[in-house]
């Protein structure tokens, strides 16, 4: 074993500890996921590193890249995921997409017998998601191998044809996951980019939907202009990761964050490169502060989510009725978005279950989210015509809706 490949290992191990201490509390103790997810992590670290080595070749590409799995794992934005089991196809999901992208990294010569298709394959048998597969391969390609050059970008398609054959697949295979009113494309960024960025920021869901789209208007300004210069390319290329894995997978920022990690982490990186040896030791103790940030505002966040229950019988349950009990604990409680997210979990196990939308009713009407909560009055009048629960929910935020000023 050469010097290079056991610092490697070490470093490895060392995000894998870090991740596991950070997660030892009574909430991931019962996540049905947490394997999955260590399994992830391992994934992300070649992944990384070539993502890290093409964009700043030197002895520093290693520790950039365990530092951003070790920040996408510590990221109190992946707690609702790993603790739901009925997320699990989310996290094999995405494990399927990131080892095709590993082999079609690292293996150039399987390339020609489509060995990197097989994990994508697998993940099309799991969640929509993987519908995301084709747009990062072809920004990866575009980016990396073809040098952002617009004469190369119909060999790069061609390139990806085979990848979203097998990715459109997921349509036939898996349902799609319910609507819920208010998950938009720039809302669902709003809120992973400040679980990811903020750990221990206690915005709510209601400010995600008012500072969601001139986000969203600035993510796609960044990701334009990231592009136009090489030695931002890749900065660009996990911010394009970020959005096309939220609108292929709305209201689960898990894979999401994936490419948030990747794009911060590398700014981080290039600007410590730029400073040369200014800051020697400020440089790792902030990247320490950052990550025990994360870790606390992660374990924090997982107890809010089950404070009061019992994490095992209600994260591992399959009835929809405990789900639907947390629910009503959360908006008791005045946590709205997570109300909203045990409900959703009941839908999944229960696509007709009114009381959910109820549930989903309440809690937006709490936020003073009216349209949303009309619209989730309206599903449930829609599989339960005469329920007075839903009758009466619909005209209190048709109501309040009228009497806002304008």
């Amino acid at each position: 074993m050469t010097t290079d490949t056991r610092q490697w290992g070490i470093l490895a191990a060392a995000v894998l500890a870090c991740v596991w201490l950070a997660y030892s509390g009574p909430g991931y103790q019962d996540a049905p996921s947490f394997y999955s997810f260590l399994a992830l992590l391992v994934l992300l670290l070649p992944l990384f590193l070539g993502v890290f080595e093409a964009a700043m070749p030197g002895p520093y590409a290693r520790y950039a890249a365990v530092f951003a799995v070790a920040w996408f794992g510590l990221s109190p934005a992946n707690a609702l995921t790993l603790v739901d089991f009925t997320r699990r196809a989310v996290l094999w999901s995405a494990l399927g997409l990131v080892a095709g992208l590993v082999l079609y990294q690292w293996r150039p010569g399987w390339r020609k017998f489509g060995i990197y298709l097989l994990p994508a394959a697998g993940a099309a048998c799991c969640h929509r998601l993987t519908l995301a597969f084709a747009p990062i391969l072809l920004a990866w390609v575009f980016f990396s191998e073809k040098n952002a050059d617009w004469r190369a970008f119909p060999a790069a398609l061609l390139r990806c044809i085979p990848g979203a054959l097998v990715s459109l697949a997921s349509l036939l295979l898996v349902k799609a996951d319910p609507a819920i009113p208010g998950e938009t494309l720039p809302a669902d960024a709003a809120s992973a980019l400040r679980g990811f960025l903020a750990p221990v920021a206690a915005t709510g869901p209601e400010a995600a939907q008012d500072w969601g789209i001139p986000l969203f208007i600035m993510l796609l300004g960044i990701i334009v202009a990231a592009a136009l210069w090489r030695q931002t390319r890749l900065v660009s290329f996990g911010l394009w990761w970020f959005l096309v894995l939220l609108a292929a997978a709305p209201g689960e920022p898990l894979p999401a964050c994936i490419g948030l990690a990747l794009a911060a982490s590398l700014v981080l990186a290039k600007a410590v490169e730029h400073l040369g040896g200014a800051g020697h030791w400020s440089v790792p103790i902030g990247c320490a502060c950052l990550l025990i940030a994360s870790g606390y505002g992660s374990v924090e966040r997982t107890d809010a989510l089950g404070a009061g229950v019992n994490h095992a019988q209600i994260f591992k349950s399959r009835t929809a009725e405990r789900w639907l009990g947390l629910s009503l604990y959360r908006y008791q409680a005045g946590k709205y978005g997570d109300s909203i997210a045990a409900a959703k979990t009941a839908l999944r196990l229960k696509p007709e279950d009114a009381e959910a939308w109820n549930n989903i009713c309440a809690a937006y009407a709490g936020m003073k989210m009216w349209d949303q909560a009309i619209q989730a009055a309206q599903e449930a009048l829609k599989l339960e015509p005469d329920s007075p629960g839903a009758k009466s929910n619909l005209a209190w935020a048709e109501q309040q809706r009228r009497l806002e000023p304008q």
